[in-house]
């Protein structure tokens, strides 16, 4: 190989191995926000969970705040 195919190949893999470290950095990536994305979506259904409570609460489905529980 000749110091300029030399050169060019040195190159290329410099190139190559930052595409496989920023792929990497990616993948790492997607899984951390597809991780997110899951404890957002169990956060959304205690939010909304509590939102039910707090809405029959209001309306006087369920036990009133001076009311004494049944076995007083």
């Amino acid at each position: 190989m000749s110091t300029r195919e030399e050169e060019l190949q040195a190159r290329l893999d410099a190139l190559e191995m930052t595409v496989a470290e920023q792929q990497r950095e990616i993948d790492d990536l997607n899984a951390m926000v597809t991780k997110q994305w899951d404890t957002l979506g169990l956060y959304k259904a205690q939010i909304n969970k509590m939102i039910d409570q707090i809405s029959d609460l209001e309306q006087g489905d369920g036990p009133a705040a001076n009311q004494k529980p049944p076995h007083y």
